[in-house]
């Protein structure tokens, strides 16, 4: 797996955890609609979809015990926790040039039985075993995970509807971009009253075309409005004015850039049904809104005439398709109702109401744009308490119970078999065919067939580091262990002293050790091991073990050359 695939899934990792925040979110969101439906105005209806958008496009947000995603029963993976440890498993893979990826279970168990006294077999007694197997298709499938199948999946979708989209807009543009601009001065007398009404000053191009039957803002960095030959034959001065009202508010709220962010956010999260309701919704909604701010600089007397516009024009725009890049005075049938009962009871200056909205956003905004809180407390977390105090900041220094090791770090490796020699006669390994790891990697490579695995040599040929895969993988998917059953930190270290010896020189009589928990993980517990010379420490031979307090498993042993 490259590091491009790598960061994508915690790409898609993401889009899935916070396309679930905004389900969430919607339901909450439409009760509160609901219950405020008469007592909210129509742009703080709209706005009450703003937290959902803000949502879906957050990256990371603070902890709260106020997160409304508290109440879940999978709170855990919402908290910053679960967006860090992916994120610590891309630093993890580049810090130790290992990739975690599902696997099958290995020949056997990796388990630290200390140095051993074994004698360096021949290394035509090491099994060669599949060369090219990475080659073959079968192997290529055995390797491909559920998870890899849901980010292709997904991936597939966004690239279908991107070129769908692209492809759409494109076709409208090119309508549209050579058609004559409106030259009645009558229509361009009244457009330009109702921008100076509306204090818009930006410059908005006025464009005749067929393309679109139903008025219409395009773009929203050089923004035109879309008229239509036979509405322009039809219309009177006051229902242009109307028309013009409607349209320059579109501008003035940006919608059609909001349209855009909220269509390409769909299309990230298109296998939520619920996004694209959200996306109707709000267009709906912002419809409304359009019409109450249209309405704010009419005359009372004149909303019938401005309702009795919209219903004809909604007849003349029925059935016709909506682009993420065209914002309208549109909609259908079934918002119709809505839109003249809100056109009809339609108030200024309802200052009450505002100050409702403003609250309600405020509150929204309030108790979901903050994360669930990642750290569990209770009896737990209280028993535990003192261990995890140790783990803070402790450094010790360490006789060793034989001097030094077996000095992997001397041991020019050419082969797999020479790599797998060192895993027999140093940790009493075996049953682990290695074979050469094609995949771009910064350092060389030893895995097994079935990437359970890995030994990691440098470019001068030495042992650097080992990788056992098959427990970084039943880390990822077990459940939290009691931390009641951890392996005490000093059986720890006396393993992770042990994994370390060979490492080190026959003559190095005690190490320093840094003791401290996983910065994201506190189920895995890191040892920084120095080698001191007659007290005074150096800063050569400097090791990072990684042990699971839970099973005990070696994670990783990483010498630092």
């Amino acid at each position: 797996m490259t590091y491009v695939q790598m960061y994508l899934q915690v790409f898609f990792d993401w889009v899935i955890r916070a396309s679930l925040m905004a389900s969430v979110l919607v339901v909450l969101i439409v009760m509160i609609k609901w219950m405020l439906r008469n007592k909210l105005l129509p742009k703080w209806h709209y706005l009450l979809w703003l937290p959902v958008v803000i949502r879906l496009v957050l990256p990371w947000a603070p902890e709260s015990s106020f997160s409304v995603y508290n109440l879940l029963p999978i709170k855990q993976q919402l908290s910053n926790e679960s967006l860090l440890g992916s994120l610590d498993d891309i630093s993890n893979r580049y810090e130790r040039r290992n990739q975690l990826k599902n696997n099958v279970d290995s020949p056997s168990e990796w388990t630290l039985k200390g140095p051993s006294d074994v004698t360096v077999q021949s290394a035509a007694n090491v099994p060669e075993k599949h060369v090219h197997a990475k080659q073959s298709f079968v192997d290529l499938l055995s390797k491909i995970t559920l998870r890899d199948i849901l980010l292709f999946g997904w991936l597939l979708g966004v690239i279908v509807l991107s070129l769908v989209t692209l492809i759409a807009n494109i076709n409208v543009y090119r309508r549209i971009k050579k058609q004559p601009n409106v030259n009645n001065p009558a229509v361009l007398q009244v457009f330009e009253q109702c921008k100076r009404q509306m204090s818009i000053k930006q410059p908005i191009l006025l464009t005749v075309t067929d393309a679109v039957p139903s008025p219409a803002v395009y773009g929203f960095m050089k923004p035109r409005i879309l008229l239509s030959r036979s509405l322009i034959r039809s219309m009177d001065a006051d229902q242009f004015r109307y028309i013009f009202n409607h349209e320059l508010a579109h501008i003035k709220r940006r919608d059609v850039a909001m349209n855009w962010l909220m269509h390409v956010l769909v299309i990230l999260h298109w296998f939520n049904p619920i996004m694209w309701i959200v996306n109707a919704r709000m267009r709906a909604d912002q419809e409304v809104a359009c019409d109450a701010l249209a309405l704010s600089h009419i005359h009372a007397e004149q909303k019938v005439a401005y309702g009795q516009t919209i219903i004809n024009l909604l007849e003349h725009y029925a059935g016709a398709r909506r682009y993420p890049g065209l914002v309208g005075l549109s909609g259908n049938y079934k918002h119709l109702k809505r839109r003249i009962l809100m056109i009809k009871h339609f108030k200024k200056n309802s200052f009450g109401l505002s100050v409702l909205g403003i609250a309600t956003v405020l509150t929204v905004c309030s108790f979901s744009l903050v994360n669930a809180q990642g750290a569990p407390t209770g009896s737990v977390a209280i028993t535990d308490q003192t261990m995890n105090a140790q783990l803070k900041e402790k450094v010790e220094v360490a006789k060793l119970p034989k001097p030094g090791g077996g000095q992997i770090q001397s041991l020019t490796v050419n082969t797999a078999e020479e790599a797998a020699l060192v895993l027999e006669k140093y940790f009493n390994l075996t049953g682990f065919p290695l074979m050469q790891d094609e995949r771009e990697v910064p350092t060389a490579s030893y895995v097994t067939t079935n990437d359970s695995m890995r030994v990691w040599v440098g470019n001068n040929k030495k042992i650097i580091g080992l990788d056992n895969m098959k427990a970084w993988k039943e880390l990822k998917n077990r459940n939290e262990t009691q931390k009641e059953q951890w392996i005490s930190i000093d059986q720890s270290k006396e393993k992770a002293i042990q994994l370390a010896q060979p490492f080190l020189d026959v003559s190095v009589q005690e190490v320093q050790i840094t003791t401290t928990a996983h910065p994201y993980n506190d189920s895995l517990i890191v040892f920084d091991i120095i080698p001191s010379s007659e007290g005074n420490l150096t800063s050569d031979g400097r090791f990072h073990v990684t042990l699971d307090r839970s099973t005990g498993a070696i994670m990783n042993i990483n010498p630092f050359l």
